[in-house]
């Protein structure tokens, strides 16, 4: 597992000397054209009702549950970026931290097809309530990630020294309704102020106005950030 500690303890590593996540440096995502996923978000859209037909309304369910949406999400922002993969309950292997996370996004590298390498680029953390406990997971999950995709690359580096990697990784905390985002660097922790919010209630099977609108935010987001590392890296290269 990874090694568990509190919002304080892990921030008290960054020189922030506080539990809150409003102490965090604020982080903005910005949003992928609507245009460019426009099919898959309708499809998101329709499985989500399908699910909240079925499951009911979220707030009323434990974690497991939630994981249902989540999941939705996730594979909806994958299928939208090329040589993007989701894998759930992933183990990490880290220099410090290390252990399974419940979702994470990797980027694959056709060009090297058999090196065993895939970058993760984004690491997610389910939680019911207590966004404290899962920003503070998260931030660890992302220190793993970072020391994961860096062991790795020096492997790389003599076959390939041409290929340049980034050297951040984002994050996700939701609880199904409520959407952190969160960005880390070898020497920095970001994380958004303010969650964005999908109301997963029933009452949104008939008028699903705010349902669309919270699902394309939450998406939007997602997209960019995966788009994000993939751009990143072209600018490395060039």
């Amino acid at each position: 597992m990874l090694p568990y500690k509190n919002l304080r303890e892990v921030l008290q590593k960054h020189g922030i000397d506080n539990d809150e996540v409003r102490s965090i440096p604020v982080f903005f995502p910005n949003y992928e054209n609507e245009k460019n996923y426009k099919e898959v978000f309708e499809d998101c859209v329709k499985e989500i009702k399908a699910r909240l037909s079925a499951i009911g309304n979220v707030g009323d369910q434990n974690e497991a549950q939630r994981s249902h949406f989540i999941t939705s999400i996730l594979v909806s922002a994958v299928n939208s970026v090329p040589n993007t993969i989701l894998r759930s309950q992933f183990e990490i292997i880290g220099d410090v931290s290390s252990g399974r996370v419940d979702y994470a996004i990797k980027k694959i590298y056709p060009q090297l097809t058999g090196s065993g390498f895939e970058e993760i680029i984004c690491v997610t953390e389910a939680k019911q309530i207590d966004i404290k406990v899962g920003v503070a997971q998260n931030l660890m999950q992302l220190e793993g990630s970072l020391d994961s995709n860096k062991n790795k690359k020096r492997k790389l580096d003599e076959l390939y020294p041409d290929q340049a990697y980034s050297e951040y990784v984002y994050g996700i905390v939701s609880t199904g309704t409520d959407w952190y985002f969160l960005k880390h660097t070898p020497d920095q922790i970001f994380c958004s102020q303010a969650s964005d919010y999908i109301p997963l209630v029933t009452t949104q099977l008939n008028n699903d106005e705010d349902l669309r609108k919270g699902i394309k935010t939450v998406l939007g987001k997602i997209i960019w950030m995966l788009k994000d590392r993939d751009r990143t890296n072209k600018k490395q290269r060039t």
